[in-house]
């Protein structure tokens, strides 16, 4: 079991709509963390504690954005700069890096995660899809570190339409995506054999492998997505409707 961190709020704000971008100081999981693992904060409304990709990680800084969903985000957004928050992590499967021409996918709040990974990689090009221009966010982060796309569901800006369309044509050695369902499916198809990682987005409870709200299908057997994943060989991975 990872030790629960007293980490404290360096600073925390509202990036647009829901979102919130948080900044704690965890010198130990910063040391610790790979790109596509998860904190498990505990936000003070209620018991649960809530499992948040981690973002990005700046020296002891370690930050993660998350959205406002119910009474737990919430009460984590009302939190302020300076306040302590229980934290358990990293946890979880991340990626690991590879290949020599990386294409990088996320849809929604499934970018989150791969700013750290797109921090460790050469060159990857990078494809990012969103619904609106509106919800546009860490596209100026993202390239610079690699050449970003972007597509939006409503032609507000960039390519009209879904992202793993605007992928399709990528001469990549290796994949890595993170985003919903539908979004990795059309990853699995764009990759064919070549080596993919994806990072599931599905809903924890408890995070630490004590339910099985989070389970997704791996080699024709039920996994954890928090003991197990959320990063997952791409071609093990049942996601058929």
């Amino acid at each position: 079991m990872k030790s629960v961190q007293a980490c404290p709020i360096q600073e925390i704000s509202r990036i647009t709509g829901d979102l919130y971008d948080l900044r704690l100081y965890a010198p130990e999981i910063a040391r610790k963390a790979q790109p596509g693992q998860f904190l498990h904060i505990q936000t003070g409304g209620g018991l649960l504690r809530r499992p948040i990709s981690i973002c990005d990680v700046m020296g002891d800084i370690v930050r993660v954005i998350f959205a406002v969903r119910g009474d737990g985000t919430k009460a984590l957004a009302n939190q302020k700069a300076g306040e302590i928050l229980d934290v358990l992590g990293p946890l979880g499967t991340g990626f690991h890096v590879e290949g020599k021409k990386p294409a990088v996918i996320g849809g929604g709040i499934g970018i989150f995660p791969l700013l750290f990974l797109c921090k460790q990689l050469i060159k990857p090009k990078i494809y990012l899809g969103f619904r609106t221009k509106e919800q546009m966010v860490l596209t100026d982060a993202f390239a610079t570190f690699g050449e970003v796309h972007i597509a939006t569901d409503d032609g507000s800006f960039g390519y009209h339409g879904r992202v793993t369309d605007l992928a399709d044509k990528e001469d990549a050695d290796v994949y890595y995506a993170c985003g919903p369902a539908p979004m990795l499916r059309a990853v699995q198809k764009i990759a064919g054999d070549t080596p993919m990682q994806l990072s599931m987005e599905e809903r924890m409870g408890c995070g630490i492998g004590g339910c099985a709200v989070c389970v997704c299908k791996v080699n024709g057997h039920y996994e954890k997505v928090c003991q197990k994943g959320p990063v997952f060989n791409g071609k093990e991975l049942d996601l058929h409707d």
